[in-house]
């Protein structure tokens, strides 16, 4: 969670449907055994080539354009949601086959990555939806946690019932191995503070963290009266995490630097937390809405914002999105691109 820059192919969405597919790799790596098949896309707007094996950074390009911040939601009746932060309108994005859970965005490769509790696979996809595509399928079970390092450009997951943190290199999807074993009971969120070089996750009653590498594994908070911690942001600048129990229906903010913790509520019920742009937002279950909490600081205040839209609210993922000039393209025609090894 937090800010990543991304860019969009086109003004209007498309509903996009996908058959379950996974990539292979040519390039051995270190594995825990994956399993590869052959797979293919179909898209009912346009047809696609599959994604080469590995991501080039080098052929990320960079596409004028206006920044937008948008939010993505996974959804349990296989769908993924996207909304401009400055309406709260969403729209179908992507309709799978699977069962998305979380979902982040890598800024280097300009793409989509989430987890599938269905097939425990790793999937990603284009900026706009299209070429959605399972890089990697792996041994262990639940990959209910997915956050994405922006300067070493791994995938880290963390297994709620294989109860294993695992590292994945982007450009490598075969190369998943454990770097934290055992979690604990149940990990479940997870995030990255790539300023400090270590990753944060929940688990039944707590939160922990390591090195990237897994080392220097330490519990960062315990409290024997939670056991569903689904939501965890972190404030790099404010050195903070946020994170929500949704049994509890409670959300809290811990400092890092004193250990202090402050019951921020107890009156919502939400599945997931986003800190972007010194404000705080709760993916709420029961109503369905998105709760824009302000003067985090001070005097928080709650603002509602209602969503009909979507109906089994997972994990969201806000972003700023780099929206392209597509002058001359008719609404609704989707930019064709190509790429290349």
């Amino acid at each position: 969670m937090g800010q990543r820059c991304w860019r969009k192919k086109t003004e209007s969405l498309t509903t996009i449907n996908t058959s379950t597919q996974e990539e292979t790799s040519d390039a051995p790596t270190t594995t825990q055994g994956r399993s590869t098949e052959e797979v293919t896309t179909t898209f009912q707007s346009t047809s696609v080539s599959p994604l080469p094996t590995q991501y080039d950074q080098t052929t990320a390009t960079q596409v004028p354009g206006n920044l937008v911040t948008k939010i993505l939601i996974t959804d349990a009746q296989k769908k993924i949601y996207l909304a401009d932060l400055s309406t709260f309108t969403f729209q179908l994005h992507i309709s799978l086959q699977g069962e998305p859970w979380d979902i982040d965005f890598d800024e280097t490769g300009q793409k989509i990555y989430w987890t599938d509790i269905s097939d425990n696979g790793l999937w990603r996809a284009d900026i706009d939806g299209s070429n959605a595509v399972r890089i990697r399928t792996s041994t262990y079970d639940g990959p209910k946690g997915l956050a994405i390092s922006q300067t070493s450009r791994q995938a880290f997951c963390a297994y709620d019932g294989s109860h294993v943190v695992t590292a994945t290199d982007l450009n490598s999807p075969g190369s998943e191995m454990v770097i934290i074993n055992p979690t604990g009971n149940n990990p479940r969120a997870i995030v990255v503070d790539d300023e400090q070089n270590v990753i944060y996750w929940t688990r039944d009653k707590g939160i922990d963290k390591a090195g990237k590498d897994g080392s220097s594994k330490a519990e960062v908070y315990n409290n024997e009266d939670l056991s569903d911690i689904d939501g965890l942001s972190v404030d790099v600048s404010g050195q903070r995490l946020l994170f929500s129990d949704s049994g509890r229906k409670k959300v809290f903010i811990l400092n890092l630097n004193t250990n202090s913790v402050t019951e921020l509520t107890s009156s919502y019920e939400p599945s997931d937390i986003a800190f972007f742009n010194q404000k705080l937002y709760l993916l709420n279950i029961n109503p369905t809405a998105i709760y824009e909490v302000n003067h985090l600081d001070a005097s928080p205040t709650f603002v509602e914002h209602v969503a009909s839209t979507y109906t089994a609210p997972r994990r969201m993922h806000i972003q700023t999105v780099i929206m392209p000039n597509l002058d001359g393209m008719e609404e609704g025609e989707e930019e064709s691109e190509e790429e290349d090894d």
